[in-house]
């Protein structure tokens, strides 16, 4: 019973992350050739924290104990404090110097202690070699000379918080505390606390930490309100876990919940967080064994906002970072170079169950900084290796210059969910540095980004859609581009299985770039694309494939630039028609002339560069059949269509019963034809199909 919940939780985030794998069609699960499950187990000392049962513990229990002879009362009055003690000639030595109590036991069994009254010049430091309990009923106090609460003891110790109670220390410093102890903050303790009750606990730090502990701290059920604190909020050695309850730290000097070497699980509850530096941290970055600083939020509500000018981050951990089951994760960041949610592993979101409704929004208001190794960019979310979401919804909005909205040092795995990023800052230029692409980017990976039926939508005004050092493969889903620079954009391979693209973009449509290669390529095997750019709107430094599905591409001003522009010094013609439909509208300019009449093969082709002046234009049949419908006008442009049927193209055609196929009022493969209108005749033959490269 009482590792059954930890065991079940391990085995589902194993599971997850086995998940979390980028080779499509490999049922071996491999991306790159090489294995990539990342797991999240909870290791070291309290890797069962998770799983405490009241019944398992036995006297260790967090039910209600209602006060009574066997307990040790201490009720606190202005300069003074009264003291019931069952103990005092049995193991339990209790001293009382005006309002500060020092309470030391030596006895081998569960003492519980009930603190009641209040005191501004009062304080408890305790002491006990076995495990006990802390009964806050109705107490407030306010030390002049240390922590309020100054435990000792190394052993578990359980509070339970009655009613509203307030704990603060003071700013001038901890004179009463002895040199060889530990004080670090308004409520102090060596050992494992475990919070309960329905009660409020207000704690102000003047000094230091809100809370201190040296080992770990569980709440479950009391609301903690931290009023402020110098230092941190709540300020632990290895763990922190909230299992139901509220936290709210208002405000904090320096971090808002900081872990130093452990991690930070939310199973539950309600955590809200306003910090000047990272305001949820693990922040253990060192090799020692058995410490995996991972951050987890399941079904919690977690709501932070940072202020310090920079790298002043959300949520923040040099391990993995996982968010899943129905957990609601906002946050706000405003210091330059600020991450939202930021991890040195794997960056989880979401599960695989069909109701896994997690949400996430972030805000981030700073700035691009310049380092003396590079720059360091503002991010929504940063994965340090792979970023994974199975389900869920995230929107990012980034204003900073050079923002990203998800960024992954590894690869992006994207399934049945949705993501928004809004990008709204501007790119950054420096001619000291003139290698430094410095747009905005609203999926950014240094590996591969795999899309599987989500929604994206990108707005980028500035920068950039998709980016990834490796190849980009969207498998269904519905993607939105509107960007000032590349929509989406490869350094080796885009594929489009299937899905609904829109882009709209100021640079190429679709880019694979770097140097030409024979292995680059972008292929579209299904699904709709609608792309428009004011340069390349299709632009390998490879091949360009056609395959199936149906492709508008549309060169929205003239120059020398093209909507299909293949690699050049290919073994062959660089772009193939072998299947599916595609109108692409271009400027008759040379760039058209040369990279469509020169390097195109496939049948079934219709290509004029003469300079065509239209409004509406419709592909038939043989038999005089409706095949696309393009409802837009433009003036003096080449037109290309091609189709698995031979096909007959005319302008200014006239049509009646649109439906249109892909949800944009642009183009349609169902409608009635009323008038052909004048035909577009090719002015280049169509060539053989050719087979592919290996």
């Amino acid at each position: 019973m009482r590792k059954k919940l930890f065991y079940l939780l391990i085995v589902a985030v194993i599971c997850n992350f086995a998940a979390c794998t980028m080779d499509d069609g490999d049922d071996n699960r491999k991306m790159n050739g090489e294995d990539v499950a990342e797991e999240v187990v909870l290791t070291g000392k309290y890797s069962d924290v998770l799983s405490f049962n009241d019944a398992d513990l036995k006297e260790d229990t967090l039910s209600n104990v209602e006060f009574s002879s066997n307990s040790v009362s201490i009720v606190y009055d202005g300069d003074t404090a009264t003291v019931t003690n069952p103990y005092e000639d049995s193991g339990v030595s209790i001293v009382v110097n005006g309002a500060s109590v020092t309470v030391t036991s030596t006895r081998d069994d569960f003492i519980i202690y009930h603190l009641s009254g209040e005191s501004d010049n009062g304080n408890f430091r305790f002491y006990s070699k076995k495990k006990y309990k802390l009964e806050f009923d109705n107490l407030n106090l306010k030390s002049t000379n240390g922590p309020a609460v100054n435990i000792q003891s190394k052993k578990r110790g359980f509070v339970e918080i009655f009613d509203t109670c307030s704990l603060e220390d003071t700013a001038s410093g901890y004179s009463s505390v002895n040199e060889d102890e530990d004080a670090k903050g308004t409520f102090f303790c060596e050992g494992q606390l475990i919070f309960n009750g329905s009660g409020t606990l207000n704690v102000t730090g003047n000094e230091k930490h809100a809370i201190g502990n040296d080992e770990y701290i569980r709440w479950d059920g009391p609301t903690l309100n931290i009023i402020s604190a110098k230092k941190d909020g709540i300020h632990v050695n290895d763990l922190v876990i909230v299992n139901s309850g509220v936290i709210k730290v208002e405000s904090a000097g320096k971090n808002g919940i900081e872990c130093e070497k452990g991690a930070i699980v939310f199973t539950g509850g309600e955590i809200t967080v306003n910090s000047t530096n990272d305001a949820i941290k693990a922040s253990y970055e060192g090799d020692e064994s058995g410490i995996n600083p991972y951050i987890i939020i399941s079904n919690a509500f977690v709501e932070v906002t940072t202020d310090d000018d920079e790298k002043a981050h959300g949520i923040v951990t040099e391990s993995s970072v996982v968010i899943k089951d129905n957990a609601t994760v906002s946050i706000n960041v405003s210091g330059d170079a600020s991450k939202g949610l930021k991890s040195g592993g794997l960056l989880s979101v979401g599960s695989t169950t069909d109701d896994d409704d997690t949400y996430i929004s972030v805000t981030v208001n700073g700035d691009i900084v310049k380092e003396d190794d590079g720059y360091a960019e503002p991010v929504g979310i940063k994965a340090g290796t792979n970023y994974c979401q199975y389900s869920g919804h995230v929107r990012v909005s980034n204003n900073g210059k050079c923002g990203r909205g998800i960024s992954a040092s590894g690869n992006m795995e994207i399934s049945n969910c949705k993501i928004y990023s809004n990008l709204t800052g501007s790119y950054y230029s420096n001619n000291e540095n003139a290698s430094y692409n410095g747009y905005p980017k609203g999926l950014k990976a240094s590996g591969k980004i795999t899309v599987t039926s989500s929604e994206i939508v990108i707005d980028s005004a500035k920068g950039k859609g998709f980016s990834a050092g490796g190849n980009v493969v969207i498998n269904s889903g519905n993607i939105n581009v509107v960007c000032g620079h590349e929509g989406i954009e490869s350094k080796s391979f885009i594929e489009v299985k299937g899905g609904i693209i829109h882009i709209d973009a100021g640079d190429d449509g679709m880019n694979v770039g770097g140097n030409d290669s024979e292995s680059k390529a972008i292929k579209i095997t299904g699904g709709y694309v609608y792309a428009k750019s004011a340069c390349d709107v299709f632009d390998s430094n490879g091949y360009i494939y056609f395959e199936g599905g149906t492709c508008v591409l549309v060169r929205s001003s003239d120059g020398g630039d093209s909507p299909i522009d293949s690699g050049d010094g290919l073994s062959g013609k660089g772009i193939r028609f072998n299947g599916g439909t595609v109108l692409a509208i271009g400027s008759t300019n040379d760039m058209w002339n040369q990279d469509v009449t020169n390097k195109y093969s496939g049948n079934n082709v219709i290509i004029n560069t003469s300079g065509v002046s239209f409004s509406n234009i419709i592909a038939t049949d043989a038999g005089g059949n409706l095949l696309s419908y393009y409802n837009d006008s433009s003036s003096n442009v080449g037109v290309l269509y091609a189709s698995a049927v031979s096909a007959k193209l005319y302008r200014n055609a006239t049509v009646d019963g649109v439906t249109y196929s892909y949800n944009d009022e642009k183009y349609a493969d169902i409608a009635t034809v009323t008038e052909t209108g004048t035909a577009i005749s090719h002015s280049v033959s169509a060539g053989a199909s050719m087979p592919q490269p290996r």
